[in-house]
């Protein structure tokens, strides 16, 4: 009997977290204004996460299966904005000084020094140049089914 479900790693952890954050949201649903409309997107998420792993060989295109798994982490990174319904006062101070203690200094300060508008250009170029690199050298590879190696 062929298995429902495929599983994989990135499946398993954004269900978890999607299923942390529903709990989370129908916990504090009094503090939350839009706790209906983050519910709705956070349980059709998971739904449409099971889904994947339901299709995953059965038709889904691997391509969407293999980068499904960004679609919840930019949603749910739009929807974090209720955070500060929970917690409305400011943790900066303690921030502050774990930064201090952990790295001997203000991490803010020390990019402040070296921070242009060029170089975050150019970092911001470099850094979506990475990605589609990668995204061009794995889609055929995705493409023709061809399990990843491991070398070592």
């Amino acid at each position: 009997m062929p298995r429902l479900l495929s599983l994989k790693t990135p499946d398993l952890i954004s269900s978890v977290y999607l299923s942390g954050l529903i709990f989370l949201v129908l916990a504090a649903r009094e503090r939350i204004t839009d706790w209906r409309w983050l519910l709705a997107r956070y349980a059709l998420l998971l739904v449409l996460q099971v889904a994947v792993a339901a299709g995953r060989g059965r038709g889904l295109p691997r391509i969407l299966a293999a980068f499904f798994p960004l679609v919840p982490v930019l949603v749910i990174y739009d929807s974090l904005r209720f955070i500060p319904e929970l917690n409305p006062g400011d943790r900066d101070d303690l921030l502050i000084w774990i930064d201090r203690i952990v790295l001997g200094g203000d991490p803010s300060l020390w990019l402040g020094r070296i921070s242009t508008p060029w170089l975050t250009e150019l970092l911001q170029i470099l850094g979506g140049g990475i990605l589609a690199a990668l995204c061009v050298l794995l889609a055929p590879r995705l493409l023709r089914h061809e399990p990843p190696t491991s070398r070592g």
